[in-house]
């Protein structure tokens, strides 16, 4: 049952729209972009703003912002970009990445265009992407910031994974080089130096930016305003207290973190302290005295040595985290810990030490809410440093074994149960949860976990591929599939070469795509799985028809038919009934398409899925239409209506008044014609450049049946117009409206001009061999040079040479 499922879902079209995709994203941009509660946040920064104002504005596309962990680099950017975005939001788009969450460079380039790119673009290579993005950004303002860039490489610590594969970093940097004296802009925030990365500092694409802790003065200020603001009455200039700024030596975090530790000790106790944590971690942490880690890492071991006692515990799985958390999956995941390696499970005792763990991190900056109001937190990076350097150092393998269990298990877990939700759901958790899986998929392998790492991979996979990021995509089911040949489980198998079928066919590679469902049709035959093998038929038959192979795509779709009925599955034979309409039709077998989509109107009609089967109505109406059988063609469409107006689909509906109004036109009654096109256009709210070009285009045919023929003109040249907007010229709908145009100068006594969109229109079509409408509109040329005077005959001579070769006429 549970293949059954996962097949059934992927052999239809990915589940997720592309649209709410970026509405998700949208909506953590915002998240993203909120005020700072802290009101200190700004102090003794001005004049770092006013320098990356400078740096903004000018000529260098991108902007290294580096300063060490905690000088307050996010603060300043987000400060700044809010001055950005008081900027019309049409004139400038912002986009702000997190890593780790973020792991692929594609990732962000989807997300970027899916505002202003067409469909194809999520099908190029990842190379072209880049190419594609650089034009996009130099064409309209763009600001990317890129935060905890640093963990894009896997050098600045044996404790991190790098995010960004090498040639994924390569790429980008070859984008930085193509925006060079573009207006856009690339923010690219690091706690690490840029040799890190092998930038060329003599670049002309880099601008370095050095975020310096707080001179004395504005150290002093920020530690005035702490201070006041925790009713801490202390002399900042006594002897202790200047040895304790010292310490902090401007750094904000220090300061943040240290003093409000005053509430409740004497400045020489918090001194010493702070030397017996450094000397801690020294011991342990394998840092010198002199690295500015130390300090870091001392911090983190004082704050977290003023934890309540029995939160202590919990420190090792939340050193599994990295990015976020969510603290309903935690309370679980210490749930199972306590239950099965500490035979003690008290739901009360552990939900208190998660709230006062949570409350603890959150009080001393250590974790902040993504969302207010959700129990997602944004983990602080130093604080994962230190638990995976420091902490889970001091526990035994046993501890560190049993925790990890616990982890694997609870992330695969909700992993699973992600199949359940709906896409806006799924989309928010994986993108929150990203790293925390990726985490969790690596300490399984460690573990030797292999069912939870196939699980863990399936939903990095998953979110891959509907994010459209296809090389990650791609790399990640084929590891899967080398877990489940590990696991010696054929039927998941052949379910992951099923989902590398779809990712190459979604890229367009349809060889590959044939070649991994056929491995697939040969593992489910193997394993005698009829519904997953009648999966794979009815998907090659589709891609078959695709590719224009419709003989080979009627036998494959008939086969998985078969099979489908044979076992009962009527639904799935409802699916390809329709798809074998669609082949007839296509074919002009009108009749055989009638007789597949009535089978599948019946089916649909029985299930009581009012949706699809007014899709079929509307199919049969257009049959009907094609048949000149205008009567019953009406009768389908009026059927089809009356559920989209239910339904309140009006994109449907349009195609419907669309539909009604050729019928109209092709009867004669060119008034109700152009009422049901003005209708069709009041539906639609944005109308797509393709979708307009073609309503203008029957309007103006429908005027120029009206004798208007300047009316037709201009409705002509509107979707003239919108089709310029189009990359592709060769649509038949384009070599048709050309077609149309030639006409109507034609009856305009215009011959000169009727000819050269005859030539136009026969140039568009792209076809070497005339067949019988081209050789109609050949004629058309002949009529119209004929009538047109000798000088313009002349021209139109030269117009043809130059566009289509040997001229049709004889003689001069």
């Amino acid at each position: 049952m549970i293949h059954k499922c996962i097949m059934r879902t992927n052999y239809c079209r990915p589940m997720f729209a592309w649209k709410e995709i970026i509405m998700n994203f949208e909506m953590i941009q915002n998240v993203l972009l909120l005020e700072d509660k802290e009101s200190t946040s700004l102090i003794g920064r001005d004049q770092d703003m006013s320098e990356l104002e400078t740096l903004f504005y000018s000529d260098k596309p991108v902007i290294y912002v580096q300063g060490v962990t905690g000088v307050g680099k996010t603060v300043l950017v987000r400060n700044f970009l809010r001055k950005v975005t008081e900027k019309p939001k049409e004139l400038h788009q912002i986009f702000w990445f997190s890593l780790p969450n973020i792991r692929t460079i594609e990732f962000m380039l989807n997300s970027m265009a899916a505002y202003s790119a067409q469909k194809p673009f999520f099908r190029s290579k990842l190379s072209e992407k880049v190419e594609i993005m650089a034009y996009i950004m130099s064409m309209r303002p763009h600001t990317i910031v890129i935060d905890n860039f640093e963990k894009a490489t896997g050098k600045i610590s044996e404790y991190s994974n790098p995010v960004f594969p090498d040639e994924e970093i390569s790429l980008l940097q070859d984008l930085f080089t193509s925006l060079n004296g573009v207006v856009s802009k690339f923010i690219l925030i690091s706690s690490e130096p840029d040799e890190l990365f092998c930038f060329n500092r003599n670049n002309d694409v880099f601008s370095f930016f050095q975020l310096e802790s707080l001179d004395q003065e504005f150290s002093q200020q920020l530690a005035t305003r702490i201070l006041e603001s925790n009713d801490i009455q202390v002399d900042i200039n006594q002897k202790e207290m200047q040895q304790l700024m010292q310490i902090i030596d401007g750094h904000p975090m220090s300061m943040q973190l240290l003093l409000p530790r005053l509430q409740y000790q004497s400045p020489e106790t918090l001194i010493a302290k702070y030397h017996a944590h450094r000397h801690h971690v020294m011991r342990i942490g394998q840092t010198t005295s002199d690295n500015y880690l130390t300090h870091l890492m001392a911090l983190m071991d004082l704050v977290v040595s003023d934890l309540p006692s029995l939160t202590h515990d919990l420190l090792p799985p939340l050193s599994l985290y990295d990015g976020s958390i969510e603290t309903d999956l935690f309370r679980t995941i210490v749930n199972i810990y306590q239950t099965s390696v500490m035979n003690f499970s008290a739901n009360h005792v552990v939900r208190q030490m998660v709230k006062e763990l949570v409350s603890f991190l959150e009080h001393n900056h250590l974790i902040s809410k993504y969302i207010p109001g959700t129990e997602n937190y944004i983990i602080v990076p130093i604080l994962s440093e230190y638990l995976r350097r420091i902490s889970m150092a001091c526990e035994t393998d046993d501890v560190r074994n049993g925790w990890s269990g616990a982890f694997v298990h609870v992330i695969a877990r909700l992993a699973a149960n992600l199949k359940s939700m709906d896409s806006y759901s799924k989309q928010i958790w994986c993108y929150f949860n990203n790293a925390t899986f990726h985490n969790a998929y690596d300490v399984a392998c460690e573990q030797n976990m292999y069912d939870h790492a196939g699980i863990l991979m399936q939903i990095i996979a998953a979110f891959a591929r509907v994010n459209r990021n296809y090389t990650k995509a791609e790399t990640c089911f084929n590891e899967l599939v080398g877990i489940h040949q590990s696991l010696k489980d054929e039927q998941m198998q052949g379910i992951t070469m099923f989902q590398l079928a779809h990712i190459a066919e979604e890229q367009q590679h349809y060889k590959k795509a044939k070649l991994w469902l056929q491995r697939a049709l040969d593992v489910f035959e193997k394993t005698e799985s009829d519904y997953e093998a009648a999966s794979v038929q009815h998907q090659m038959g589709r891609l078959c028809h695709v590719t224009g192979d419709l003989e080979i795509a009627d036998r494959w779709l008939k086969l998985a038919y078969n099979s489908f009925t044979r076992t009962g599955e009527s639904f799935e034979a409802a699916d390809i009934s329709r798809q074998l309409g669609r082949i007839g039709y296509e074919q002009k077998d009108y009749n055989t398409a009638e007789k597949w989509y009535e089978n599948a109107r019946d089916i649909f009609e029985m299930f009581g899925d009012e949706y699809r089967a007014a899709n079929i109505y509307h199919q049969l109406g257009i049959i009907a239409t094609d048949k000149r059988d205008y009567d019953n063609s009406k009768q389908w469409l009026q059927k089809a209506r009356q559920v989209y107006e239910k339904m309140g689909m009006n994109e449907k509906l349009a195609a419907i008044y669309q539909q009604t109004a050729q019928i109209a036109h092709a009867q004669g009654e060119f008034e109700v014609a152009e009422l049901y096109y003005m209708k069709t256009f009041g539906l639609l709210e944005k109308t797509d450049p393709y979708t307009a070009a073609i309503l203008y285009k029957d309007l103006g045919k429908t005027s120029q049946s009206r004798g208007r023929y300047d009316q037709a003109s201009q409705y002509y040249q509107l979707a003239y117009d919108f089709f310029d907007q189009l990359l592709n010229k060769n649509d038949p709908r384009y070599s048709e409206l050309l077609f149309d145009m030639s006409i109507l100068e034609g009856l305009k006594g215009h011959f000169e001009q009727s000819g050269r969109y005859l030539i136009e229109s026969l140039h568009a079509s792209n076809q070497k061999d005339f067949n019988k409408d081209l050789q109609y509109r050949v004629n058309n040329f002949k009529l119209s040079y004929f009538q047109a005077k000798d000088d313009e005959k002349k021209r139109l001579r030269e117009y043809w040479e130059k566009h289509m070769g040997d001229f049709p006429i004889k003689g001069k």
